[in-house]
């Protein structure tokens, strides 16, 4: 029984390890930077009960570092503009002190790098849900994201919401 159990683990993980040079290998250095600076954005974007003026303006400062100084936020559907690095700060510090729950949740991630791999965008299915002030918003919106390559990586010129489908709760 054993025995057995263990050719079941070996061939599963030699069966992972070819996935893994076939397909994972595929992904472009590039490409999974860009991933891995949404995964975090996502993650640094939570909010769990409201936060007090400190926590949430070093949550702000780094969610702001994900972005170039003359970045750009726009989601037509709400009326929300956001023109630069400092706008993002206040209004990430204010939706961080204000809002009783916050989360976003990226699906079906699509990347495409420019020729020369110094801009790309990527598309996310964004699945929005805010609690704030006794009311409840719930939203699915495709979101794009303009990616410009820095010195110091992979960061945001431009965010922006394209209108999918809105479900109040």
């Amino acid at each position: 029984m054993v025995k057995r159990l263990l050719i079941v683990v070996t061939i599963a993980v030699a069966l992972l390890g070819i996935g893994f040079l076939l397909f994972g290998s595929k992904m472009d250095k590039e490409e999974r930077a860009i991933r891995n600076a949404l995964d975090k954005l996502v993650e640094l974007a939570q909010v769990d009960g409201r936060e007090n003026m400190i926590s949430a303006g070093s949550r702000a400062h780094a969610i702001a570092d994900f972005f170039v100084s003359d970045a750009s936020i726009k989601a037509q559907s709400y009326g929300v503009s956001i023109g630069d690095r400092n706008e993002i700060k206040y209004m990430t510090v204010y939706l961080r002190t204000h809002a009783d729950r916050f989360e976003v949740d990226l699906g079906d991630v699509e990347v495409q790098l420019s020729d020369d791999k110094t801009a790309a965008a990527s598309y996310a299915d964004a699945h929005l849900q805010l609690r704030m002030d006794g009311e409840r918003e719930n939203a699915f919106k495709e979101v794009e994201f303009t990616w410009r390559k820095t010195e110091e990586g992979w960061r945001i010129t431009q965010v922006q919401t394209l209108d999918l489908v809105e479900r109040p709760l």
